[in-house]
């Protein structure tokens, strides 16, 4: 409740002047603070309903790497559509190891089949190289650190490497499934990291 400063009259939160003395009356405190405070909540609604850019910056550069590593050339095009309807059997065993080598000593005149070989075989020697410098990598540690109080070191290290050769796994196996999907789909579609390395001509 508020009441006129000058002649006393009960004066209610809405009203500007005194309806007994025409005084002009200045918002009381309750009001003032109620006012104060739905500004205040007003504020933070509009703030929390405003999108973060710092957020969407960062989402739209993943979305531009993940789109540039996954949307790679289609060839299919190029290529004759009753040899991948008759090859493409063939062509799947492209990227399962030196499997690789059946379509290859099969169907070595097929283009699509090639297509695909060549991506299998790059994909195989890829794993290969992996293989055989991270059996190294193995070696040289347990040569170093296999010794006394280093061998805390040894395992740590161990460990890092087996994580590494595990995610490389991971991906190489990613990869040769894209690949045979691609190749029961009929399609001649370049693999991420790998399509830029020709060894079949």
């Amino acid at each position: 409740m508020a009441y006129c400063k000058n002649c006393g009259q009960f004066i209610s939160d809405n009203d500007k002047v005194c309806s007994n003395c025409g005084v002009s009356v200045q918002p009381t405190q309750s009001s003032s603070n109620k006012q104060q405070t739905n500004q205040y909540q007003q504020q933070n609604y509009q703030q929390y309903q405003q999108p973060n850019q710092y957020q969407q910056q960062y989402n739209s550069s993943q979305n531009d790497i993940l789109n540039k590593v996954l949307n790679t050339k289609d060839c299919t095009n190029e290529f004759d559509q009753n040899d991948i309807n008759e090859n493409w059997v063939f062509a799947i065993f492209s990227y399962i190891g030196l499997l690789f080598l059946i379509p290859l000593l099969a169907r070595g005149n097929s283009k699509f089949c090639k297509f695909h070989i060549n991506q299998g075989v790059t994909l195989f020697i890829a794993e290969l190289a992996i293989t055989v410098v991270l059996t190294i990598l193995n070696l040289i540690i347990r040569l170093i650190f296999g010794h006394g109080f280093l061998v805390v070191i040894e395992v740590i290290l161990l460990i890092v490497v087996d994580l590494v050769g595990g995610v490389i796994a991971l991906a190489t196996l990613i990869l040769a499934v894209m690949g045979i999907i691609n190749v029961v789909k009929h399609q001649a579609k370049e693999l991420p990291l790998i399509s830029k390395f020709k060894i079949l001509k």
